[in-house]
């Protein structure tokens, strides 16, 4: 029995060295290249982002490990948001290391593309495609970066030429087929997802975006089944169960409709947007008190949510609680006087009651508060014509048009408001106009329609992300990324958004994401 042990413990012994190189006293001791990278690893895997980049930083002393280590240092600081610490980083290592490195040049342009640095960003990739002209990831970023700056045509020709030597390249077909989906030539896109599916049935951005092509197309029997294949791969996305939701209100389907919104509300009971579109439902349905306690439900999360607003406002109207409507419209004013359509509806009110100064004082408030807003003028224009005040209406839509000289709408309204004079010759005049303004018309409309407000900020709700913010806003989360970008000097980290930040909203510009 002690022979049998001691063969063992022989034999224990001499595989030591063959199963761990520590062991053997190699070369992968903790202070080599290979122990360093390793170490680094294990501490990025660990979580301790600090130590990570100590040790990579290490690793750019050593040929044999110094790209890779470039590359997840550079990658880490970028999924951390410390966009001006991984572009100084990268700089140095520039500097002192390895001008020529391929790998640093494509982190710098990520860097500066975030940063929302484009010229610098394809400086870096330009300097990349003259080391190497056919650098399959440089051409990429170049096409990706072309179309988050809206040149469509200038991205798809980047990636068709990429697919003419790879045609199985995943991330330049998707590129392509958001620019042509961009480019408003959705037949082109869905040729391009198709074939993505085909080759990964489960390519969630894909099936995504093929989904709303679906859905923009108004084949919501293709779409609703796209979304569901989607939600058997993310079964507690809300954004998903939201998109199912809207698609079966669009087929009048709608307990199939509240049945999903329901099923959103279980994983988050604060999306504003969910319950007021829940609300609308009951009202069609006839169920009136469970529509004001969605709708009230919504306002307590946020009170600046339009349809939310308008919708409860509706509700007071439609069952003769005029006194009610006005007071809450009184207080919605106090607390947002920037919002047009709430001031005209509100002054519409006092316009009723005869309080006409007071009517037109909330108007002209509303103006200054919106800075001055196309729809401000309409509005306020529109009251006074109201108030047989026509010199007055007049002379604001001028005032308008001359701050605004390029905006249709305001010519549409002067040409609307001279027809209901009579005055023909002018209504004609401007409406040529308008038509010089707008080449695509093909023919201008006169009919006033309400304003629409333009919302220049968004307040972020309980629970909140900054993709459902851009879900909210935009109908797509995938534009999460330039909100992000117009709020940088709120926000650090775009996982990290709190309740109650108001973010700048810019305008629509569709984005993707590799």
């Amino acid at each position: 029995m002690k022979e049998f042990c001691r063969q063992i413990i022989l034999t224990i012994l001499i595989l030591m060295p063959v199963v761990n190189p520590f062991f053997s006293g190699t070369s992968w001791a903790a202070d080599s290249p290979e122990g360093l990278l390793a170490s680094a690893r294990n501490a990025e895997a660990l979580g301790n982002a600090s130590k990570a980049v100590a040790l990579y930083r290490q690793c750019f002393k050593s040929s044999v490990v110094r790209d890779e280590a470039v590359m997840r240092v550079a990658a880490l600081l970028l999924r951390s948001n410390e966009l001006d610490r991984s572009q100084s980083l990268l700089e140095d290592f520039l500097e002192d290391h390895d001008v020529f490195s391929v790998t640093a040049r494509l982190a710098l342009a990520q860097v500066f593309q975030k940063k929302g640095e484009l010229d610098q960003a394809m400086l870096e990739l330009e300097r990349v495609l003259g080391l190497r002209s056919n650098n399959i990831q440089a051409l990429r970023l170049k096409a990706l970066f072309l179309y988050e700056a809206g040149q469509y045509e200038a991205s798809v020709a980047i990636v068709t030429d990429v697919l003419r030597s790879d045609p199985n390249d995943e991330d330049s077909r998707f590129i392509r087929a958001s620019a042509f989906y961009s480019q408003k030539k959705p037949r082109e896109a869905l040729i391009d997802l198709l074939y993505l599916i085909r080759k990964n049935p489960l390519l969630l951005k894909a099936l995504k975006l093929q989904a709303e092509i679906y859905y923009d197309l108004a084949d919501y029997s293709l779409a609703r089944t796209t979304w569901e294949t989607v939600l058997k791969i993310e079964p507690q996305s809300v954004v998903v169960l939201e998109q199912l939701a809207d698609i079966y209100v669009k087929l009048g389907k709608l307990d199939v409709a509240t049945e999903y919104f329901r099923r959103c509300l279980s994983i988050d009971s604060g999306l504003v947007a969910v319950r007021t579109k829940l609300g609308k439902i009951y009202l069609q349905k006839g169920q009136r008190e469970s529509a004001r306690m969605e709708f009230e439900q919504a306002l307590a999360v946020d009170s600046s949510y339009d349809p939310a607003q308008y919708n409860y406002l509706k509700l007071l109207l439609d069952e003769g609680r005029n006194d009610d409507a006005g007071r809450t419209l009184q207080s919605w004013f106090k607390d947002f006087p920037e919002k047009t359509w709430l001031a005209s509806a509100y002054a519409r009110i006092l316009g009723l009651i005869g309080k006409q100064k007071e009517a037109l004082y909330v108007m002209r408030r509303n103006m200054k508060a919106s800075d001055y807003s196309v729809d401000a003028y309409i509005a306020l224009a529109e009251l006074q014509e109201n108030f047989s005040l026509k010199e007055d209406s007049l002379e604001t839509l001028q005032e308008g048009e001359e701050w605004y000289s390029a905006e249709v709408r305001l010519k549409k309204a002067l040409a609307a408001f001279f027809v209901r004079q009579g005055e023909s010759e002018k209504a004609e005049h401007k409406l040529q106009d308008v038509l010089k303004e707008n080449r695509t018309l093909a023919s201008a409309d006169v009919e006033l329609n309400q304003p629409v407000q333009t919302t220049a900020t968004a307040v972020v709700l309980r629970g909140e992300t900054l993709a459902e913010v851009s879900y909210r806003i935009y109908g797509t989360h995938k534009r999460w990324s330039v909100l992000f970008k117009a709020n940088h000097d709120q926000i650090s980290d775009p996982n990290r958004i709190v309740a109650g930040q108001v973010l700048k909203v810019p305008s629509w510009s569709r984005k993707v994401g590799l």
